[in-house]
């Protein structure tokens, strides 16, 4: 092991095409370092680089992929509505998604004899807002009873998949 060299840290956003990171490490006695205070927003790869010395040739490690899971907030609204009418639901998500795009889905889940039952989702719009980005749907529920609301935000090329950690519960007239 080297110890006291200097390792540099690149990162892509395709996995292929790496660019420097003001960020640096040395390594310790038994040759190993650390990268710390490291944030990203979507998906990122990342590889260590040795420059090298007189007596080193240069090296660079096999790339990491970083996927980054979203906070998404379960659905806020009415708590008892009326069968088959339309009402907004809406939550924050985080990181930024574009305005006008559909990355999170309202799941529906009916009660039927003693258990939850999936009944479909509603897909939800991103928009910004002044405390930060915001999903909202219409949610309409068919059958009177007890219903509960979670959102979820799939993976896509940016981002991995991410549940809202609890849901709305809501009561159908």
């Amino acid at each position: 092991p080297l110890s006291g060299m200097r390792i540099d840290l690149e990162k892509s956003t395709d996995g292929s095409t790496f660019l420097p990171v003001p960020a640096s490490a040395t390594t310790a006695t038994d040759g190993t370092f650390t990268f710390g205070g490291l944030r990203s927003t979507s998906k990122t790869w990342y590889r260590a680089v040795f420059s090298g010395t007189t007596e080193y040739a240069s090296a660079a490690s096999g790339a990491v992929c970083v996927s980054v899971r979203p906070r998404v907030g379960q659905p806020i609204g009415p708590r008892t509505m009326s069968r088959g009418r339309n009402t907004t639901y809406s939550g924050y998500l985080m990181p930024r998604h574009s305005p006008g795009t559909h990355p999170v889905r309202i799941y529906r889940y009916l009660y039927v004899a003693g258990a939850w039952k999936y009944s479909g989702y509603s897909v939800a719009i991103a928009t910004h807002g002044s405390s930060g980005d915001r999903y909202s749907a219409r949610v309409a529920l068919p059958t009177a009873g007890k219903w509960r609301l979670r959102s979820y935000a799939p993976s896509d090329d940016a981002h991995a998949a991410a549940w809202s950690r609890g849901y709305t519960s809501v009561t159908v007239k």
